[in-house]
């Protein structure tokens, strides 16, 4: 048994009440499909169609190419920072570049530097790049049954040159309605339609429970991830590797031919269009949408967390908040009732909400949101407009957590945080229940145009 959560460090990014932040793509290699062994063929732990091109054009293994490189630059500088070098060699992200790019943009970090920091904006990140992440799982099963002209011409340009520009091989039908392929489309619609809670779950299951969920209605998902879950849960280990070795070797104990027949006698009663369903799914949690009618309410419960109680949200107080900003309270209220919590007294060594001064609460708010201690000419402006009466306290208290300086400071970990909460778009976002109306609703909508095959367009949950 493998622990993932030790396995992949943005599995168990947690929030302060213990909740599990985003599963991610860690995991999801060409392992969990029933067909082809680890070697030359499908590669473990990766793509061959990352690894063709990683292989042609930079003509030895990448890490030890970064290996060599990073070595290099420490020689030169001892304090060298694999984070903060913009000249580092890095893989691309496929599709998914432009998230990537989002975040580089956000957080100041390389692309590499950005994926192997083990917090929530790693978690962010990984949830949005999901769909492309599945959409490279499938063209790498497309990429096995193509002939070697076909194949050549994949292999060079798919990395380099970008999806769209080799589409109109992957989309032949010859390809696509091989099962394999198909088997590949199934596998990928259940992951991408479970919430980022389920998907915690999923992972840990055994594959033979994974795949059996292809066949299940979706009322039923809950109960079997319930009842399957933590196969891969119970013994810790740090390395990597272990996990696709494991899933390989569970693979390697099966009698895959059955997998596939079940699958096809499958189709022939259900005559599922899996390319339809997928591109469906892939385009609701792939397109560019604009999120501005609501994002104020979402923004301004977040900076709330930020600034007063310095953590991300946990979901379900996030949730209770934007409701009750949506019933008709004010932001500046809802700042009144974060410094009179139990929380804010905890971490200002106050008894009660009683003992909780002016003092503490504008010295937190210099801390959380500005890092660093007042300013004497700062502190006494707040203070005297605090006892003039001019401003009260969620006046000054959203003076500092809905100030611009701030935001540019926090957006990065909100924008990651909300989608690795609620997934690419905000997929799992009960707009609803949260008490958002239909006219908020419906203005979330598709910004300029969509391309399936694009490889830039659209770079994530994005609030202005």
């Amino acid at each position: 048994m493998l622990d993932l959560f030790s396995i992949y460090p943005a599995l168990s990014s947690l929030t302060a009440t213990g909740q599990a932040v985003s599963s991610n793509h860690f995991g999801r290699s060409t392992n969990i499909l029933p067909f082809g062994q680890t070697g030359d063929s499908l590669q473990e732990g990766g793509f061959n169609i990352a690894g063709d091109y990683y292989a042609n054009f930079l003509e030895d293994n990448f890490l030890q190419h970064l290996n060599q490189y990073a070595q290099a630059q420490r020689d030169l500088d001892p304090n060298w920072s694999a984070i903060t070098d913009p000249n580092l060699p890095r893989p691309m992200q496929g599709q998914g570049q432009s998230i990537v790019h989002k975040y580089e943009t956000l957080t100041g970090k390389t692309n590499y530097g950005l994926l192997n920091d083990s917090d929530v904006i790693v978690s962010g990140a990984m949830a949005e790049l999901q769909p492309y992440w599945e959409r490279m799982l499938i063209d790498t099963m497309i990429q096995e049954q193509l002939n070697n002209s076909d194949r050549s011409l994949v292999d060079l340009k798919y990395m380099q040159e970008g999806r769209n520009s080799v589409a109109h091989i992957l989309d032949k039908d010859e390809y696509q309605q091989a099962k394999e392929v198909e088997f590949a489309y199934a596998n990928s619609i259940v992951f991408l339609s479970l919430t980022e809670d389920q998907k915690t779950q999923y992972i840990t299951m055994s594959l033979a429970n994974q795949w059996e969920m292809i066949y299940l209605e979706k009322a039923l998902w809950d109960s079997h991830l319930d009842l399957n879950s933590g196969h891969y849960l119970t013994s810790a280990t740090s390395q990597l590797g272990e996990y696709d070795a494991a899933l390989q070797a569970e693979k390697d104990s099966m009698d895959l031919s059955n997998v596939l027949s079940k699958f096809e006698t499958y189709n022939r009663y259900t005559h599922r269009d899996y390319r339809s369903e997928f591109e469906a799914i892939f385009e609701e949690q792939t397109k560019p949408l604009s999120f501005d009618s609501i994002s104020n309410q979402l923004k301004g419960v977040f900076m709330l967390y930020q600034g007063v109680l310095n953590r991300v949200p946990d979901k379900g107080g996030f949730e209770y908040w934007v409701r009750e900003i949506n019933e008709g309270y004010t932001l500046e209220q809802l700042a009144v009732g974060f410094v009179y919590s139990e929380e804010f007294q905890e971490r200002t060594g106050s008894e009660s909400w009683r003992d909780v001064t002016f003092d503490k609460v504008l010295t937190g708010l210099y801390s959380n949101v500005l890092g660093r201690e007042p300013d004497q000419s700062g502190y006494d402006w707040w203070t005297n407009e605090y006892e003039s009466g001019r401003k009260e306290i969620g006046n000054v208290v959203t003076g500092f957590t809905w100030s611009e300086e701030f935001y540019g400071i926090a957006d990065e970990e909100m924008h990651a945080w909300l989608s690795a909460t609620y997934g690419p778009n905000l997929k799992d976002l009960d707009w609803q229940g949260l008490g958002f109306n239909e006219e908020q609703t419906d203005s979330i909508g598709l910004v300029g145009q969509y391309d399936i095959n694009s490889d830039h367009g659209y770079a994530g949950v994005v609030f202005q």
